[in-house]
């Protein structure tokens, strides 16, 4: 399209969204504390994870980075049919508006996608918010439970299991012919020992949802402390988030990489000639 760039803003709840063009879209998730009561070791854990999820949004707020989006449909093999990529310069508001916890995103395209067609593809967005349902804003849609501790490349880590609250609040919806179904996700969270921050999370749908035409759909996503372009200064921040859908009949896959985080600051000025 002659280099042209294109933006758009999108609005979603957090933490994530899948939108299967012209026919399905999902995303988000939610948490509860530990029944029965958790141990006073684990209650800890999880404030800790509650505070580094508030710092998280901190964090998010401060940067934009280069989103590089990969977008598959897959044969029965496992081997793609059809892919595509495509890089877009993106940032990521989070905030609490009217009682609701939202996600504003905005991506301005960098390059088309490579042999774009306008085919059928899944879209994805917002997973990179995933570690927010540990946020205390979620508290009451989940439940942990204590998995033991694991060595990462020299990083201490604790493992949660984490598995939703049937009938509780759920961030994670799959939108079918403009009606939105709550989704339960269960799963797997790896925490910084010392931190309480996220390092990865892996979740996948609790129950088929084959009445709906979801049979299944899982996604990880994996969280770093992350040098910013041009300062020594580091935030935790997403760094990479897979999700792979399943339906009857077909099978996608969108592989989210994010890089290049560097600072970002508005200007804002009242009236004309305001000062900033």
């Amino acid at each position: 399209m002659g280099g042209a760039r294109r933006s758009e803003a999108r609005r979603r709840r957090a933490a994530g969204v899948v939108t299967l063009i012209a026919a399905l879209w999902a995303p988000a998730l939610f948490l509860r504390a530990q029944e029965p009561a958790a141990s006073a070791a684990d209650a800890a854990v999880l404030r800790r994870a509650g505070s580094a999820a508030e710092e998280l949004i901190k964090n998010l707020g401060m940067v934009r980075y280069i989103e590089q989006v990969s977008q598959y449909k897959l044969r029965k093999s496992g081997k793609p049919e059809y892919q595509q990529e495509a890089f877009f310069d993106s940032l990521m508001l989070v905030h609490v508006k009217d009682g609701r916890m939202s996600a504003e995103e905005s991506v301005q395209k960098e390059k088309p996608a490579v042999r774009f067609e306008q085919r059928p593809l899944l879209t994805t967005s917002g997973f990179s918010t995933l570690a927010l349902i540990l946020h205390p804003y979620y508290e009451g849609s989940f439940r942990f439970s204590a998995l033991g501790e694991e060595v990462v490349e020299g990083q201490r880590l604790l493992r949660l299991h984490f598995e939703h609250v049937k009938g509780a609040d759920s961030p994670t919806v799959l939108r079918l012919r403009n009606r939105d179904y709550p989704i339960g996700l269960s799963g797997t969270v790896w925490l910084d020992a010392q931190s309480g921050a996220v390092a990865r999370i892996s979740g996948e749908l609790a129950e088929p949802l084959d009445d709906i035409g979801l049979h299944s759909l899982s996604c990880d996503v994996r969280y770093a402390s992350v040098e910013l372009q041009k300062t020594p200064e580091k935030l935790w921040l997403p760094v990479s988030a897979s999700v792979d859908l399943e339906t009857p009949r077909q099978h996608w896959r969108n592989v989210h990489l994010f890089s290049k985080y560097r600072r970002y600051s508005v200007d804002v000025r009242v009236g004309p000639g305001g000062t900033p």
